[in-house]
């Protein structure tokens, strides 16, 4: 298993079908320097692993004339997870503000996408689905049989409660030959940094038994975000 496997997330729920919706996970444009915190539940089979992520804005720049903003996603282990590897990744893109907003699906529309994993030094990739194509499975969230709630989804938290939109569906990537097939459900605020506030999947993976199911929460959010790899300019 790789690393960005914890990132998967999603849960089918039958839901009023809207074909013109898209579940990618972060679609708002944060304001620069804000950080948030996200506590990763996964299970791969009946062992379960214990990680934690955490979502950048740390700064703006102009690629061909558009503003951009400069994102790190940062993945690491917490606590050792014995018998699975999942070494720290950095992911840092630079990406058009004019690319997000609801319904759109920002990150893949990254001009520039580095990626560090471990000790191991940053490479420049031509997008996010050369950099990690299973990661940029990931934060496609549902893209066929997309559905939104009619209702809201509470979700509790040690700064109140939010009443979160959910968006459903179906998402797919490719990881070498291995083909993963994803049921998604994704929580969604607008107050919050990106907009994304809580996930759950399944996951699957063509012609193997494993079961791995994922969630993912908001825990903290904050300002005065410190960039991890500051040296990676356009």
């Amino acid at each position: 298993m790789t690393a960005t496997l914890a990132l998967w997330v999603g849960l089918w729920l039958g839901f009023a079908e809207d074909e013109s919706q898209s579940g990618a996970l972060f679609q708002t444009l944060p304001e620069d320097g804000v950080w948030a915190k996200y506590d990763v539940a996964l299970k791969i089979d009946n062992q379960e692993v214990a990680l934690a992520w955490q979502a950048r804005s740390v700064g703006k720049g102009f690629h061909d004339g558009k503003e951009c903003r400069l994102l790190e996603l940062e993945q690491h282990s917490p606590d050792a997870n014995l018998g699975i590897n999942f070494p720290r990744v950095i992911w840092r893109l630079m990406v058009p503000e004019s690319e997000f907003g609801s319904n759109k699906h920002p990150l893949s529309k990254a001009v520039k996408v580095w990626r560090k994993e471990g000790e191991q030094d940053s490479v420049l990739h031509d997008s996010l689905v050369a950099a990690d194509s299973l990661f940029a499975g990931f934060v496609s969230g549902p893209q066929s049989d997309v559905k939104r709630g009619d209702s809201k989804a509470k979700h509790s938290w040690q700064r109140g409660e939010l009443e979160c939109d959910v968006v459903s569906g179906r998402g797919e990537a490719l990881l070498n030959t291995a083909k993963f097939t994803l049921q998604h459900r994704v929580l969604r605020e607008k107050s919050v940094p990106f907009g994304f506030v809580a996930t759950h999947a399944e996951l699957s993976i063509e012609g193997q038994a494993t079961k791995i199911t994922a969630k993912v929460l908001l825990v903290d959010y904050g300002k005065g975000a410190e960039p991890k790899l500051p040296q990676l300019m356009p």
